[in-house]
């Protein structure tokens, strides 16, 4: 099984990890169960086990939308010829009825997949979603934060840190920082 790095600055990381190797944030080689859950607690991955597969593409009110399968997927997205956008999100927007493609990645190779645009002549963009929109306000109390620190590492506070704006260097202080959060 092979592996692909989540976390959006270490996506083209090229290098060792402990003793896995990384090319583009892809593992190079298979890794082993237990190397990949040592691994999670440094940072997010995702394992794969074939190819991705494209299930479907659609294109409605100017942004297209890849459902594709594999693990560890990644979306380049191309205008033209030229890449416009390298990300771990299944969608795109579109602004013109020019050529688009996107080329689906994840650890055992990549699929092209052409997106046909017949006509896009009043483009509704949808509004943009921010966090308090989509997730309720949380006060996190010290138990369950050591408890997400048991479970996940660093990587788990991180990851509840960054949706608050919160950065710390250690867990004792991104525990500290967001029990002083208020609702």
């Amino acid at each position: 099984m092979r592996i692909a790095i989540r976390k959006s600055s270490l996506r083209t990381f090229n290098g060792f990890l402990g003793t896995i190797q990384f090319k583009n944030g892809f593992s190079v080689d298979d890794v082993a169960k237990r190397d990949i859950q040592r691994l999670e607690y440094l940072c997010e991955v995702d394992s794969s086990d074939h190819l991705p597969e494209i299930q479907s593409v659609e294109v409605i009110n100017g942004k297209v939308t890849i459902k594709a399968t594999g693990g560890g997927i990644r979306f380049d997205w191309y205008k033209h010829n030229d890449l416009v956008a390298m990300t771990i999100e299944n969608h795109f927007p579109i602004t013109d009825d020019k050529e688009y493609y996107c080329i689906v990645k994840n650890p055992y190779g990549e699929v092209k997949c052409p997106i046909t645009v017949k006509s896009v002549k009043e483009i509704t963009p949808a509004p943009e979603e921010t966090p308090e929109d989509n997730e309720p306000s949380f006060v996190y109390n010290r138990e369950d934060l050591e408890k997400i620190a048991d479970k996940e590492g660093i990587c788990g506070l991180r990851h509840i840190g960054d949706k608050h704006g919160i950065k710390g260097r250690s867990i004792a202080e991104l525990i500290d920082e967001l029990t002083a959060l208020k609702a």
